[in-house]
């Protein structure tokens, strides 16, 4: 409806297997998906994947850094039925 179906793409997809260069990259709620332990691997990823003069934007649920190691290692709701296996990472 807007007029920009030829000038985007919406890709469901696994970021580590998605090959080629890209201009914007948009994530929403990403980063909480993968995890602590794959968060280099994401970010890695999005710096691969974008052109150098690209840009990336992102939507991250967060926690603060003062809690996150007591989070990373706990159970809540999020982390049990929002994100299974997943965690809010710290901005830090």
């Amino acid at each position: 409806r807007a007029g920009v179906s030829d000038r985007i793409r919406f890709l469901l997809c696994d970021y580590r297997e998605l090959q080629g260069k890209f201009d914007r990259i948009v994530s929403i709620e990403m980063a909480e998906a993968v995890g602590h332990e794959y968060l280099g691997t994401w970010f890695a990823s999005l710096d691969r994947l974008l052109t150098d003069d690209g840009l990336v934007v992102t939507q991250i649920i967060t926690t603060p850094e003062e809690r996150y190691e007591t989070y990373r290692k706990s159970t809540d709701f999020i982390n049990t039925y929002i994100f299974p296996g997943g965690c809010a990472p710290s901005t830090h």
